[in-house]
């Protein structure tokens, strides 16, 4: 899955062409929005997503002529899939309209953004009724949904909901923690 750093169209679906499975995009605060989305990386009847041939997605075309009724861009739709961050008030307002639109594969909430829109709000949702409402959505529209996971409780709560997404560390955590282990075991050998 890749966070692409623009919503052009054509660079969309590039990364799908050169293999990505997936692709969540971030402040998806409407329906339109995610429309768009569908339009620039799913195959008609989905979207209009421009058709190339030419990519690592469908072999590059080898031996696809040989196969009778293949049906590529049917195949690519299926296969791949859009997350739509949800990462504003607005958003989950509008999560019902955001959900139903079709092509759309899965929600995840931007606990980070969200909380930081939330702090200059009065009376805003707290993160447990977030949960609810888009495990709600996810659920009426046959989607999936995720967020990140603070810690086991957490984890046991998100998956009770219908969590299917579920970072439980971030890369930079998971990277500090290698480099502390090993500075202990060199301490240990060392004497130090």
């Amino acid at each position: 899955m890749v966070r692409p750093s623009t919503l052009e169209k054509s660079k969309l679906y590039r990364y799908l062409e050169d293999g990505a499975a997936g692709l969540m995009i971030p402040h998806v605060s409407d329906a339109e929005k995610a429309q768009n989305l569908v339009n620039a990386v799913k195959f008609p009847p989905l979207g209009d997503r421009g058709i190339d041939g030419a990519g690592l997605d469908c072999g590059f075309m080898v031996d696809f002529h040989e196969q009778e009724n293949f049906d590529y861009t049917n195949l690519v739709n299926q296969e791949t899939f859009l997350v739509v961050q949800i990462e504003t008030p607005a958003a989950v307002e509008n999560i019902d309209t955001i959900a139903s639109v079709k092509g759309v594969d899965a929600l995840f909430i931007g606990i980070g953004d969200l909380g930081l829109r939330y702090k200059h709000m009065e009376n805003p949702n707290t993160l447990d009724e977030v949960d609810i409402i888009i495990s709600k959505a996810a659920k009426k529209y046959g989607i999936h949904w995720g967020r990140p996971i603070r810690n086991e409780e957490d984890a046991k709560r998100a998956l009770a909901l219908g969590c299917q997404i579920f970072p439980f560390a971030g890369d930079f955590e998971l990277i500090m923690d290698g480099l502390r282990s090993r500075a202990k075991q060199l301490g240990q050998i060392f004497g130090e």
